[in-house]
């Protein structure tokens, strides 16, 4: 009975997509996955790079380190929260660029490795991609 049970919980285990799997890879509070799953269904997210970037800095923060990381948020919160926009409380930050700042140069390195990624695709120049891209706008 229990090896027939178990199966059949397999086949209705969710099929996540590969985003979903690179945030909950990236998070490192790993509770309430099936509530992060609804959290993540539901939500108006940014591009998976950003929610990872914004968890990369976070990590960093004074209230995800304290206590073992007691008070990092629960995945769901953190995206029902739209957690991924909140300033980290560290000096670093407040001396730093700003989350905003930060991510918008992880964006533009993601665009600028996706046109060389083209370019060599088409087997041309990068700049002479980008000419092409700036002609048709």
């Amino acid at each position: 009975a229990f090896a027939s049970a178990s199966a059949s919980a397999k086949k209705t285990t969710p099929t996540d997509s590969a985003d979903f799997l690179s945030f909950w890879e990236a998070y490192p509070r790993k509770v309430g996955k099936g509530a992060a799953r609804r959290a993540w269904k539901n939500a108006t997210l940014p591009e998976v790079g950003v929610l990872v970037a914004a968890i990369e800095l976070q990590q960093n923060s004074l209230q995800w380190r304290r206590d073992n990381g007691q008070y990092i948020p629960h995945p769901s919160t953190w995206l029902n929260q739209e957690r991924w926009l909140d300033e980290p409380a560290t000096v670093q930050a407040q001396i730093g660029p700003t989350v905003e700042e930060r991510l918008a140069v992880r964006r533009a390195e993601s665009q600028r490795r996706r046109q060389k990624a083209l370019a060599d695709r088409l087997d041309i120049p990068v700049s002479e991609l980008q000419d092409q891209q700036e002609g048709a706008v």
